[in-house]
């Protein structure tokens, strides 16, 4: 038998914790997301140690028994927070996660029937029903859910409840996030972790914080769902069942709750054999079924666990406040207070926002609230450039970066949302042939062939005159004031590389860390199917992507000691490289500015291959005029077509096509009237390639 003596020492110890996670999956963080809030909060301690004896004095005057209680009813929002379709999970897939929750704490779960005969006797009905909220916190009309768009939703903390949050006071509150954050003491991955109740806590260090992938049994999920039943049982009280170890005294250590033997460690997998600890008596196996385990067989809670729940669901200034009468009303959980046929709040997913022309955008509506009725799409540049699908499917036969709108409806109401900027369509053809280099010094960045995928569309890559390797500008994120989670690309023009022999990325790069455990990352990958599939293949993380010392300001580099050469080699993709893409991915983690400048590919150029450089091919002057010639120089005669394009790719004048000698040529290059000031590319095609040249033009 066990009581609460101890408890106050060891109820938020590590024990077990780090010790036993099976292939570096680490179920729980709950404790040491504890202990930080009471490291931030010493009063919060006392306050919570208060509770404990209370808690203790209830034990020892309370008859436990398998008898079901009144029954209690908690009020839920989930909110999901996402950055990609896949994280952005389905309502189907939020209510097969609430119907697991319900089901272990009512005893419904089929599986109890696998718990072993001695613990048999001890399956609770906690008599706890977790509904989704019909009234936000203002009264509206509410199916319990909440949508977020936020790259916070990787490696989520704590930070993650500021994004959305609703009173803590009044709702049990689910953030479903990617990956959690371990906070650098494990390494590990972090399936979920919760906060116990606490007096007076607030909503910062309340809730429940867990991965989409572990909510439920469909959709992304790829468990059998406990993740939330056992943080569920955190939020109402309960320790782990290996909390505290075994102990001197089976009768004083433990968790604290006299039904639950004795366990040394957390379970990994399902040993039914598993007696970890001996000096409890009767000496009994591990509760291995006991749902605030880690084994794979969670089946059950106990009564001694249902205790301790409804102690502190009944408590005033810990849980007691969500399932008082006038809270459920508040909430639309109590009979006859449920509103229904709310207005629809839209929301889409896109499943690709970069694509070659030709290619396909797949929209899917992912609208809240309230289930619409019907839909109303609206794609500038798309075809069709309207639909009334739930899911269009849109193709895209122009090179350009383009918006969409969804409206959706009901008899309740509706709502319209627009993504600007957001689908970015390339041309099919590389920019360049067997070489690129790009100092950034006469264009602007995005533009059609220069792509920035920014989803948060708040700060971005953009070209700035701050800093330069050589010239007078660079290409920057403005990192220090981005803040921590923001994911942001710069991806290059198209390259054919097939005409080298080897092939390498080169460029020059300028980063401080603003302190030592900033987490920031520079990750260089390339594509050879426009897009679709990326391949790593570095990372600069934070210490080795400083080129100088930590600057608590602004940095900008001053001189070019201040810069750094990254070498990326790519020759393995030179078989399928017709039109290689390279993406520079940078990942915020509290630092200081990045630059980046002199992009280059370089490599061994293979036998009777052309480049620019083997043709000298240019314009002159560059500004080019009215009076700016084309000069090249071929070694054989060939057929050569040239043309003039904009930035968009679109066709400007046909300056020539025909057969040509041996040798230099020099043509004049003048582009029709009305043709504006800026950047252009001369198109050069010769043996069935394409080879390019920026220049500027003056109009004059």
């Amino acid at each position: 038998m066990k009581n609460l003596n101890k408890l106050l020492i060891i109820a938020f110890a590590f024990t077990g914790i780090l010790a036993n996670a099976q292939n570096n999956v680490i179920p729980c963080y709950a404790d040491e997301m504890q202990q930080a809030y009471f490291d931030a909060n010493p009063q919060a301690k006392i306050a919570h140690d208060q509770t404990l004896q209370e808690l203790r004095a209830y034990q020892n005057n309370s008859n436990v028994s398998n008898k079901k209680a009144a029954g209690d009813t908690i009020p839920v929002v989930f909110h999901i927070i996402y950055d990609s379709p896949n994280s952005n999970i389905s309502k189907a897939q939020i209510l097969d996660g609430l119907r697991v929750l319900n089901e272990d704490y009512n005893g419904m779960n089929a599986d109890t029937s696998l718990v072993r005969p001695i613990f048999k006797s001890r399956i609770a009905d906690v008599g706890v029903t977790f509904v989704l909220a019909t009234k936000d916190p203002l009264g509206n009309c509410t199916e319990g859910i909440t949508r977020t768009f936020s790259s916070l939703t990787n490696d989520a903390d704590n930070s993650v409840k500021n994004v959305v949050g609703w009173n803590n006071d009044k709702y049990l509150n689910i953030w479903v996030v990617n990956s959690i954050d371990a906070g650098g003491l494990t390494g590990g991955i972090i399936l979920g972790y919760a906060n116990f109740p606490s007096p007076g806590q607030s909503a910062f260090f309340d809730g429940i914080v867990m991965r989409h992938d572990r909510l439920g049994e469909i959709g992304t999920s790829v468990s059998d769902g406990r993740t939330l039943s056992h943080e569920v049982g955190h939020y109402l009280g309960l320790p782990h069942t290996f909390q505290g170890g075994c102990g001197n005294d089976p009768n004083t250590d433990g968790d604290g709750i006299h039904d639950t033997p004795p366990v040394a460690s957390s379970t990994s997998g399902c040993p039914l054999s598993r007696n970890s600890c001996s000096n409890d008596s009767p000496d009994e196996p591990d509760q291995i079924e006991n749902h605030m385990d880690y084994s794979s067989c969670s089946h059950m809670f106990t009564n001694g666990q249902k205790n301790v729940m409804q102690f502190y669901l009944h408590h005033a200034t810990t849980r007691g406040q969500l399932t008082n009468s006038a809270n459920l009303r508040a909430t639309g959980v109590a009979p006859g207070s449920q509103l229904s046929n709310c207005a629809p709040v839209a929301d889409m997913n896109l499943e690709q926002d970069l694509i070659c022309v030709g290619g396909n955008v797949t929209y899917s509506e992912t609208s809240y609230n309230g289930t619409p009725t019907t839909w109303a799409w609206n794609f500038p540049g798309g075809t069709p450039s309207t639909s009334g699908s739930p899911n269009p499917n849109i193709v895209y036969n122009t090179p350009g970066i383009y918006d969409a709108t969804v409206t959706v409806s009901n008899a309740a109401g509706s709502d319209s949302k627009t993504i600007s900027q957001r689908v970015i369509v390339r041309p099919n053809t590389p920019l360049y042939w067997n070489s690129f280099s790009e100092g950034f010094e006469s264009i602007t960045v995005p533009n059609t062939y220069w792509s920035v995928l920014n989803p948060q569309q708040n700060r971005q890559w953009a070209v700035t005159n701050r800093a330069a390797y050589t010239g007078n500008q660079c290409v920057w994120f403005n990192n220090f004031n981005s803040g921590s989670g923001n994911v942001d690309e710069l991806i290059t023009p198209g390259i054919n590389i097939q005409g080298l022999a080897s092939a390498e990325i080169k460029f020059w790069y300028a980063y401080a860390e603003r302190a030592d455990e900033n987490s920031d990352n520079l990750r260089i990958y390339v594509s050879i199917d426009c897009g679709q599939t990326w391949t790593l293949r570095r990372t600069l993380a934070a210490t080795l992507l400083e080129s100088v010392p930590n600057k608590v300001t602004p940095f900008t580099p001053q001189s070019q000691s201040e810069w750094r050469e990254g070498i990326v080699n790519v020759s393995a993709f030179i078989p399928q490289g017709d039109n290689l893409l390279v993406k520079f991915q940078f990942n915020s983690g509290g630092g200081n500015n990045l630059y980046i400048d002199d992009i280059n590919i370089t490599g061994a150029i293979g036998l009777n291959e052309i480049t620019t450089e083997a043709l000298d091919l240019k314009v002159m002057p560059n500004p080019a005029n009215q009076s700016a010639v084309i000069n090249f120089n071929i070694e054989t005669p060939q057929e050569i077509s040239i043309k003039v394009v904009d930035m968009l790719g679109r066709e400007i004048k046909a300056v020539d096509t025909k057969a040509y000698e041996a040798g230099e040529h020099n043509l004049p290059l003048s582009l029709p009237a009305g043709t504006k000031k800026g950047l252009y590319f001369l198109v050069f095609e010769t043996q069935g390639k394409q080879l390019h040249q920026k220049f500027i033009y003056t109009n004059n």
